[in-house]
């Protein structure tokens, strides 16, 4: 009976063990998504026209006063009021298996915000982009944030843009090198092309360039201090001439960048400063055009770009758990070119492959902006108040390198009033 027994058990475990062996074997999926994104609910009140776009979500600074003729009045103070939505975007971040040793990743991200006023309302790609990550080194390919507008320091603002165009603005496809030598010491390369933030301009004039835009950067760390300084080089052909008069004469254009991003507690300090020419496809002020030299050549002339600045700091501190206070200053103005230049006065109607002068307002001697904030964050949500006082000075006379003279100002002034709320999910 002993023995029956010993031999029922042993059939009986070898049957278990049978069924465990058939039952497959679950495996780790080979992508993982994260959707992310936010709903964004924006209201404000304007006291004076603007340079705006997309109905006004985004703002850059006042528009020059025009006044009466009789009265004096200024024509272009005029109360807005809009609300929108926008910015609100969705995005999703893929985990995939690993390749040529390395961790792979890809995010893509989209919004409502259109490639230029006339497209406002419609899908938009914000981020489109693969990453290889390996222990010292990162790959990113696609459309990212370009360099000068460095994620790890921007301006923590309410309104859309980050503080553009005090603080440069720029998504382009790009090959971007990230490589850490030391724990705290890094440099990053960069080869891009504009896309839909493209310079003034002709549309095609960095393609026709045949050279992407070139940046380098340093970042390093000591404690909770993060310190940057870079670089870079861009070139533009804004003609092509015809075939008797061919005309392959470039835009040459330098930039430099040095920020700052430091943690005390609750208190984060951030600081900016960007020189560079021909900045337009920063979305801040600047510009190129013919030089004087060539003033009475209408075919193969060369040109000059002008020279813009901005600086600017920023400070948020987080007071209790759910409410946070931040103040940001910025400035930035025009500082003409190192050739001889000036712009026609008869240009603004001529079509864009006809003109010698391409700017955003580079009649702007300077501007500043000073814009508080106040935010309450409720689980998911956010609530925010912030206002922006915007002021900038039209020069009506340049000298002969089309810098602004500041003996004859004519100052335009905003006011603007923003409330938003965010619904946030990831």
């Amino acid at each position: 009976m002993m023995k029956f027994k010993m031999l029922f058990v042993g059939m009986l475990c070898l049957y278990l063990s049978s069924l465990t062996a058939q039952e497959p074997v679950k495996s780790e999926p080979l992508f993982k998504y994260d959707f992310y994104g936010y709903v964004a609910y924006d209201a404000y009140v304007d006291t004076h026209e603007s340079v705006i776009t997309r109905d006004g979500q985004f703002y850059l600074y006042p528009k020059k006063p025009v006044f009466h003729s009789i009265t004096n009045e200024n024509l272009n103070e005029n109360y807005q009021f809009n609300m929108l939505s926008l910015q609100s975007r969705a995005g999703v971040k893929i985990q995939g298996p690993d390749a040529f040793n390395a961790k792979t990743s890809a995010v893509i991200e989209a919004d409502f915000f259109g490639t230029a006023e006339a497209y406002k309302h419609l899908l938009r790609v914000r981020h489109a982009y693969m990453k290889f990550s390996w222990e010292n080194t990162t790959l990113l390919l696609g459309q990212y944030w370009h360099p000068l507008f460095t994620p790890e320091c921007f301006p923590l603002v309410i309104s859309f843009g980050a503080s553009t165009p005090y603080n440069p603005l720029n998504r382009s496809p790009q090959i971007r090198l990230d490589h850490k030598i030391f724990d705290d010491f890094r440099i990053v390369l960069v080869a891009a092309e504009h896309g839909y933030h493209a310079s003034v301009g002709p549309e095609f004039s960095q393609r026709n360039a045949g050279i992407p835009d070139l940046q380098a950067q340093i970042q390093f760390k000591t404690g909770s201090v993060l310190f940057g300084l870079g670089g870079g080089y861009h070139q533009l052909q804004p003609l092509l001439g015809t075939g008797e008069t061919p005309n392959r004469e470039k835009v040459n254009a330098f930039n430099t960048i040095v920020f700052a991003n430091a943690k005390f507690g609750s208190l984060t300090i951030k600081a900016k400063s960007v020189v560079g020419q021909d900045l337009t496809d920063m979305v801040m002020i600047g510009g190129f055009g013919r030089i004087q030299d060539d003033i009475l050549n209408d075919s193969t002339y060369k040109y000059a770009a002008l020279i813009s600045y901005s600086n600017w700091i920023d400070m948020d501190y987080k007071a209790f758990e759910r409410i946070g206070f931040g103040l940001f200053a910025g400035m930035s103005g025009n500082l003409g070119a190192l050739d001889k230049m000036s712009k026609p006065t008869n240009e603004s109607s001529l079509d864009v492959n006809k003109r010698t002068f391409f700017d955003r307002n580079s009649d702007i001697a300077y501007m500043f902006r000073i814009s508080p904030r106040v935010s309450y964050t409720i689980k998911n949500m956010e609530f925010a108040f912030e206002y922006l006082h915007d002021r900038a000075y039209f020069a009506n006379s340049f000298d002969e390198y089309h810098k602004p003279k500041t003996d004859d100002l004519t100052t335009g002034i905003n006011h603007r009033l923003l409330f938003s709320a965010k619904y946030t999910f990831k």
